[in-house]
């Protein structure tokens, strides 16, 4: 963390900077979720880094009778997020707030003087709880069986996935992988066994198998 002090005699104001780099931070709590499929290469890291963010706060500052009083206060945080490579394209997050002294409504209380104990650093706990990911769920037709929509699916996603992927693929394949967490072991098989020697199909089938989670998809 950086800070830049400098003062505006005209306007008799304090300016205060302070700017974080996020990739450089000593104390970091952090939670990586939903990676089943990656792994983390060390090496990667050394030459280019998939996370990147910094923060920006910006605090004018006057000095006043009774100590100092906040008259404006800008933040603004920005995350780049390149999950391949950096020239191919990344994702940025941008966030920003600002807050304008305007009046006071009431004065504040002073603080009462007494001797704190040092606990360290503020840290976020994380609950170890599951924190489940918000998705939609998809209606089932109560008129065709399971097998017959899952198979229209699978021909969808194999002819449309050929040469480019197609904009519906990923909704595609969480209906998919949602109608085989109803199905039971018995019918699991009986498609396996019709898709098996079909490797365009039998793809898709493993990789929605593989994030059904049930105790019949083991």
């Amino acid at each position: 963390t950086l800070y830049a002090i400098s003062e505006d005699e005209k306007a008799k104001q304090i300016l205060l900077t302070k700017t974080r780099d996020m990739n450089h931070c000593q104390e970091k709590v952090i939670r990586d979720m939903g990676l089943a499929y990656t792994e983390k290469c060390v090496k990667c890291q050394e030459d280019i880094k998939n996370l990147r963010g910094t923060t920006t706060y910006s605090y004018i500052l006057k000095e006043v009778e009774n100590g100092v009083e906040i008259l404006d206060v800008k933040a603004s945080e920005l995350i780049q997020f390149s999950p391949f490579s950096e020239k191919k394209g990344a994702a940025q997050m941008e966030t920003k707030q600002s807050l304008i002294f305007q009046e006071y409504r009431q004065t504040g209380l002073r603080p009462t003087s007494a001797q704190y104990v040092h606990h360290g650093s503020l840290k976020y706990e994380i609950p170890i709880e599951l924190i489940h990911t918000p998705i939609q769920m998809i209606k089932t037709s109560s008129e065709n069986p399971l097998v017959v929509q899952i198979d229209e699916i699978l021909k969808h996603v194999v002819a449309h996935n050929e040469e480019t992927v197609h904009e519906d693929a990923p909704m595609k394949f969480v209906e998919l992988f949602q109608l085989l967490r109803k199905m039971k072991h018995e019918e699991l098989v009986s498609i396996w066994k019709k898709y098996i020697d079909r490797p365009a199909y039998r793809r898709w089938l493993l990789d929605s198998l593989t994030v059904t989670a049930t105790p019949a998809s083991l």
